[in-house]
């Protein structure tokens, strides 16, 4: 059933409705998405606002930080990496909960 709704509508125009017995075609309508530009900007500046302090305040310290992870393995990395993924999300839900 997917196959026949997407050759008869293209591109993702059609979508499958199911109900209690029956599968069906139904036509979505295209709604733009509104992207607040203004928003993605001040994110961005303040990404490399956050990013950019432990070198400004403190250098040497950040140069011995990047020398040590210099030599931490990649398992140690990827474990870095995705508690920083995490704590980004749990950023985000916050944000988007107090708003």
């Amino acid at each position: 059933m997917l196959r026949d709704c997407r050759r008869i509508g293209g591109k993702n125009r059609f979508s499958i409705a199911v109900t209690h017995r029956h599968v069906r075609c139904q036509r979505r309508e295209h709604q733009p998405m509104n992207l607040d530009w203004k928003l993605v900007w001040i994110a961005f500046g303040l990404v490399l606002i956050i990013e950019g302090l432990p070198y400004f305040l403190f250098p040497e310290r950040a140069v011995a930080m990047l020398r040590q992870l210099e030599d931490a393995g990649p398992g140690t990395l990827r474990v870095f990496g995705f508690v920083a993924m995490v704590a980004g999300v749990v950023f985000l839900v916050v944000g988007r909960w107090l708003t």
